[in-house]
């Protein structure tokens, strides 16, 4: 008979206790024993999983390397998976879990995760919806604490998590765009053997790391990325076929209301931007922002274009550009699919975060696209755009040279 269990019982929030053949159930909604519950939690459960992570890693006696992967979304998801493949992490002395953990997701996007976890052959998969807070309590719950290497996010609330459970793994820190590339004050780098991280655009290193953690990048290879994202997108094909004669743009919604602007506001910014490029020639791919509810009105010129995975995984050889008031696809689309980018600075000049302020430093105008005459024939103005993108790209410096974000990161921090 076990002397001590915890049972998280499906789609319920509590648990089944078995304490000496006494069983008993135990809520885990927020009520008058909160207190008691999270010192629990933090003072006696966590150091007692921290120490049976110790007593795993020194008395494993098999040959298995068991990696948790700890994701938080699709493009997560494929970039983990890519990892997995670009250092043959999944030969037969491999178990690759991989938990899935969103503040806020929907059925469809866990289904989708799930779709693309079950193509890849891997060993376990969970997911879990709700905070940083309750997260750590599920990594528990679940008895997830068993692992060798555990592949995280550069996230404040993550880090603190995963530096605390698993103290005796072996860290990696993985993609998560422009965030992989700023120091985070509670995350000991001292600790996390590698970084793998994409450089985006050939210009994304890093941003204020020192020296020795620098030198503990390693860039996610930008083949893998794609092997494993035609993959997927065929779980998702695309809505319409792209022609270039078409002069299709894609146009990406926001959501986000930043400093000085509304939802409203920035949806009239995004029929202005639509109509000065339709006033050019081009044709709009509208793709409106996951959270965007808002119903839009289809015409010859202008279409509805919703991608269930991330824009970047799909292969668009015949779209002139991507334009948006702010989208951090603005590095990933031309980095992966030699397409050009092009965002509404004037929206987003007076915000001081640094991840914002990284990917508006490295998409041009929008106004450098209006400029361009489009009296040609579509493959000519294709190459027009590139080269006008290109062109404004060969002049910004690496990120760790760029003076500007330095002072900024400097100033914040």
């Amino acid at each position: 008979m076990k002397l001590f269990s915890v049972i998280k019982e499906e789609h319920m929030n509590r648990v089944k206790i078995n304490f000496l053949g006494i069983k008993f159930k135990m809520s885990l909604e927020k009520n008058i024993f909160a207190g008691f519950f999270d010192s629990l939690y933090t003072k006696i459960l966590i150091p007692f999983f921290v120490r049976k992570n110790k007593l795993y890693i020194e008395n494993k006696k098999d040959n298995i390397v068991r990696r948790l992967f700890i994701t938080t979304g699709n493009i997560s998801l494929i970039n983990n998976i890519s990892i997995i493949n670009q250092f043959h992490l999944d030969d037969e002395k491999s178990e690759n879990d991989i938990v899935v953990w969103s503040g806020l997701a929907n059925s469809d996007f866990l289904n989708l995760s799930k779709e693309i976890f079950d193509l890849f052959g891997l060993n376990k998969y969970f997911s879990f919806v709700g905070s940083s807070k309750n997260f750590h309590q599920y990594l528990i719950k679940n008895f997830l604490t068993d692992y060798d290497e555990v592949y995280f996010i550069n996230l404040d609330s993550l880090g603190k998590i995963i530096q605390k459970i698993y103290k005796y793994s072996k860290l990696f820190l993985t993609d998560e765009g422009a965030l992989t590339l700023i120091p985070i004050k509670s995350i000991d780098y001292k600790g996390v053997s590698k970084i793998i991280a994409t450089r985006y655009l050939g210009k994304m290193d890093y941003l204020e790391f020192p020296p020795e953690i620098a030198e503990k990048f390693i860039e996610l290879d930008k083949k893998e990325f794609l092997k494993v994202s035609d993959i997927c997108t065929k779980l998702r094909p695309l809505e319409y076929d792209i022609k270039s004669e078409d002069r299709w743009i894609i146009l990406c919604g926001t959501f986000n209301a930043w400093r000085g602007a509304t939802f409203e506001e920035l949806l009239a910014s995004q029929k202005e931007i639509a109509e000065k490029l339709i006033s050019k020639g081009y044709k709009i791919l509208f793709k409106p922002h996951p959270r965007d509810r808002q119903k839009y009105e289809e015409n010859n010129n202008f279409k509805i274009f919703n991608t269930k995975i991330s824009l970047e995984c799909y292969r668009l050889n015949n779209v002139m550009a991507v334009v948006s008031i702010f989208s951090s696809v603005s590095l990933q689309i031309y980095h992966f699919q030699n397409v050009p980018s092009f965002i509404l600075t004037e929206k987003i000049k007076d915000i001081d975060a640094v991840s914002y302020r990284i990917v508006a430093s490295y998409a041009p105008s929008v106004e450098l696209l209006y400029a361009i005459d489009t009296n040609c024939s579509s493959q000519e103005l294709q190459q027009k755009i590139r080269e006008v993108y290109q062109n404004w790209l060969s002049e910004k410096p690496m990120l760790s040279e760029n003076r500007e974000l330095i002072a900024l990161y400097n100033r914040k921090n």
